[in-house]
């Protein structure tokens, strides 16, 4: 009976570890982060994304777009752009087919006509996610 109690226990705790959880915060009124959800991105305050210098622009039409290669941000062994969609900014992954003249040609299948993207700020939102993701930073002051 205690090896099964035991066997059980074992198999509850590593379903647990492989299954993530959603998390989801939110934060006091000083802050330049409104809320944070490990599904959706996070959401800026107006201020903050102005005081950061962060620029939005939708893209149009069909995919692939063009777009400036400013918005490309590089995580590793990834490009992507940050989107903004009913407030919320996540990272979103995209194929880039050729850059030209500061411009970049991309193809995503997470993006759609009228999404908003970073064209300047990446660096910064890339920065903001980095601290909201981390165990090592309790909050997030930008």
């Amino acid at each position: 009976m205690k090896i099964l109690v035991l066997s059980f226990l074992i198999s509850v705790t590593a379903l647990a570890e492989e299954a993530p959880q959603k998390v989801e915060k939110s934060f006091p009124e000083w802050h330049a982060v409104k809320k944070f959800s490990s599904e959706d991105g996070f959401q800026l305050k107006d201020e903050a994304i102005q005081s950061m210098g962060i620029k939005f622009s939708p893209i149009q039409g069909n995919s692939p777009w063009k777009i400036p290669e400013s918005a490309l941000v590089r995580v590793k062994y990834s490009t992507g752009v940050y989107r903004k969609y009913q407030e919320w900014i996540s990272f979103v992954l995209v194929d880039v087919v050729s850059k030209n003249g500061g411009q970049a040609v991309v193809k995503s299948q997470d993006l759609e006509s009228g999404d908003q993207i970073a064209v300047i700020g990446g660096s910064e939102l890339r920065l903001t996610e980095s601290d909201l993701t981390s165990d090592t930073v309790d909050t997030c002051s930008h």
